[in-house]
């Protein structure tokens, strides 16, 4: 249980925004990814904090591991929420509490540049951002640990409000492109998300212990001005800056768990759109590549579950899909980058969801597709076996019917005299004599 301790405020000035991490599936070719008609702008995936090699290896077209990146504006997010086309202007969002009244400031979020990742092996994620003033604000719009919610959204041009429904919005964007989300229809997307939180805070960090306060508040979706105890949770670690020795102090810090990566950062201008940007163009590829290998495992899962059980076809495509994602499409944390930090911010979404894992486990699926093909092939050779034995008696058949007709001719020419003929009739009923004799024995050595 979480407890606001009545301790000095460490962050009196803050600002906060947020990446939620919606993960979704897709049937679409790696060629016809680039021909959807997506309203934003096409990008090749940019970072200066993962290697440049695993860059140039998910920037590859037309292949099993590459990846289609979409950039999307405030103003496409805003029409895909709320119908409201960017002409009409930009209007002010709020997530409300029912019965709620009023348009309360605290209540207000703002849509922030996002991203649409599409992986070629049927995986995608749109990391939606936005900013807000309130953590009840952030707990109406993705609160983590429940599977329904009430919050009822609204938009407002000057003095008119009209309600809308965010979930819904997206969703109908998805299953306009063939996406489907993870999460079941009806339910929240958030359910099925991961959350990227961004704090920025004025001041330098004297200490560890200040960035894991900080970074743990975020992801607790607690305010940074309040001071959150809560030891409950195992699976929290964290990774720093290194110390600045000029200045004996840290830039920044993350906080690492199984549904959250929480970043916390001082800028002295409390520029949170730079930070924000930052993070999106540098890390969240990073975290997007750790994430879209757990739910390629789960979409690998699913296809297996529902693979036609007379379709060899199909069978040996995900077969092969799946080699060469094992083969192409995972990245060691060794490979990821050369900071460290990011090495092992990278290796904890590893393990807090326990990726590595489920990648191992697909060797096992390979293996029971490796014996359903195997009882294909035996099934085949069965059906290709009674083929070749039918036509095999046929002609056995045709020969003996035919034996007795060429002994009568054969006799009808030496009565007559024709002796090229009879040789040439003993010749062929010899050869038949023997093709019949090596088909029967053949027949007989496979029984």
């Amino acid at each position: 249980m979480s407890e606001t301790q009545d301790k000095p405020l460490l962050f009196p000035e803050s600002k906060c925004g947020i990446f939620l991490l919606i993960p979704l599936k897709h049937s679409h070719s790696a060629k016809a990814i680039a021909s959807l008609s997506i309203p934003g702008e096409n990008r090749p995936v940019e970072s200066d904090d993962v290697n440049e090699s695993i860059i140039q290896t998910i920037n590859t077209p037309n292949t099993p591991h590459s990846v289609t990146r979409y950039e999307l504006s405030e103003a496409t997010l805003l029409e895909i929420a709320t119908g409201i086309t960017p002409d009409q202007g930009l209007p002010q969002l709020y997530a409300m509490a029912p019965g709620q009244e009023g348009t309360p400031e605290d209540c207000r979020f703002t849509l922030f540049r996002s991203e649409l990742y599409l992986f070629a092996t049927g995986i995608a994620f749109l990391a939606l951002g936005f900013t807000y003033p309130n953590p009840i604000v952030l707990r109406r719009i993705c609160n983590l640990g429940y599977t329904q919610s009430d919050t009822v959204y609204r938009y407002c041009f000057g003095n008119c409000c009209k309600d809308f429904d965010l979930n819904e919005g997206f969703r109908s964007f998805f299953e306009s492109h063939g996406l489907t989300p993870f999460s079941k229809p009806g339910s929240p997307l958030y359910v099925e998300s991961h959350v990227f939180n961004v704090g920025v805070v004025r001041n330098r960090f004297s200490d560890l212990e200040t960035i894991r306060i900080g970074a743990k508040n975020l992801h607790l979706m607690e305010g940074l001005n309040n001071l959150v105890d809560d030891n409950s949770e195992e699976d929290v670690y964290y990774t720093y800056s290194v110390k600045t020795q000029e200045l004996g102090t840290h830039r920044f810090g993350y906080c690492v768990t199984s549904q959250t990566l929480s970043y916390l950062v001082a800028n002295s201008e409390l520029n949170l759109a730079e930070e924000m940007d930052d993070q999106r163009k540098n890390i969240l590829p990073m975290v997007l590549l750790a994430l879209y290998q757990k739910y390629t495992c789960l979409h690998f899962r699913e296809r297996l579950s529902l693979l036609p059980e007379n379709s060899r076809k199909e069978l040996q495509k995900l077969k092969f899909d799946m080699m060469e994602f094992q083969a192409y499409g995972t990245f060691p944390p060794a490979e990821m980058s050369r900071w460290h930090n990011d090495k092992q911010t990278y290796k904890y979404i590893l393990d807090t969801n326990s990726i590595s894992e489920a990648v191992k486990n697909l060797s096992l699926s390979l293996n029971i597709l490796a014996e359903r093909e195997k009882e294909f092939e035996e099934q085949e050779e069965k059906k290709r076996d009674k083929k070749s034995n039918l036509v095999l008696y046929l002609i056995s058949l045709f020969g003996i019917i035919s034996i007795p007709e060429s002994i009568l001719s054969l006799v009808m020419y030496f009565v007559e005299g024709q002796w090229f003929q009879a040789i040439l009739c003993s010749s062929l009923l010899l050869a038949l004599l023997i093709l019949i004799l090596s088909i029967l024995l053949f027949v007989k050595k496979k029984k």
